[in-house]
């Protein structure tokens, strides 16, 4: 649980634990997407809740964005625009509902 550094001719443990990483570097096992939302209004609350028991998509770190990039950014699009259109006025759900009715289902 430890990695070994040589500094001069002595060498020590470093802990590894958690305590010692830096809360930005941590690895946060909830931290995932999931794996195909079935409707735009999951995909909304992955974004503003989490699913599952997983973190909110919305409070991801720049880490934990890298290591689903492909996908975040391709969902990213979408809750860009519900966020939009949410500060416009009007409500998540029925803002998802004129994107069904534009886009169709």
């Amino acid at each position: 649980a430890g990695r070994r550094v040589i500094e001069g001719a002595q060498a020590r443990r470093i802990d590894m634990t958690a305590q010692n990483i830096p809360a930005d570097r941590r690895r946060d096992g909830n931290a995932r997407l999931c794996r195909g939302p079935k409707t735009l209004h999951q995909l909304w609350d992955e974004w503003a809740n989490g699913i599952g028991g997983m973190k909110a998509s919305r409070l991801f770190t720049a880490a934990e964005r890298g290591r689903v990039r492909s996908i975040y950014s391709k969902r990213k699009i979408f809750w860009d625009k519900v966020c939009e259109m949410v500060r416009a006025g009007d409500l998540a759900e029925v803002a998802i509902d004129k994107v069904y009715a534009a886009y169709g289902d």
